[in-house]
């Protein structure tokens, strides 16, 4: 008999159900659902950039900032945008972007979902997490 025994050090992890995603509301709202935010172990108070590949416009990538406590109450900081905690979901906001976003991957709503992949990828030392853009959807 050969017996792999397994413990916290060699056990994977589980995925979580679901799929990631963000909504967008028509004001430029960004929410977080459930499973991105396990995914990224997200918290109120860290921030987020978002980041679009000149050469291919319709590419958009999330990058994730720690949590930091000298944000001032403006949710545009200089370091990325504030994620705040809502009654029930992680948001943060950016009208801009939302409107920047849209008409790059010429998406017609006003406010959509936009499903996130699980694989980060490397590039110039920035995890970026994809944003799968062909995959949004009118709200």
């Amino acid at each position: 008999m050969k017996l792999k025994i397994f413990d916290i050090t060699n056990t994977p992890k589980a995925q979580p159900k679901g799929v990631p995603f963000l909504s967008v509301s028509a004001a430029g709202c960004f929410t977080i659902n459930k499973v991105l935010e396990e995914q990224l172990t997200l918290k109120e108070g860290a921030a987020v950039k978002l980041a679009q590949d000149e050469s291919r416009p319709k590419d958009w990538f999330l990058i994730v900032l720690p949590a930091r406590k000298s944000y001032s109450s403006d949710q545009s900081t200089a370091e990325g945008f504030l994620i705040r905690r809502t009654s029930k979901h992680l948001c943060f906001n950016s009208a801009g972007i939302k409107d920047l976003l849209f008409k790059s991957v010429g998406y017609p709503g006003k406010s959509g979902r936009i499903q996130i992949s699980r694989e980060p990828i490397q590039h110039d030392g920035l995890t970026l997490i994809p944003l799968i853009t062909s995959t949004s959807k009118v709200k």
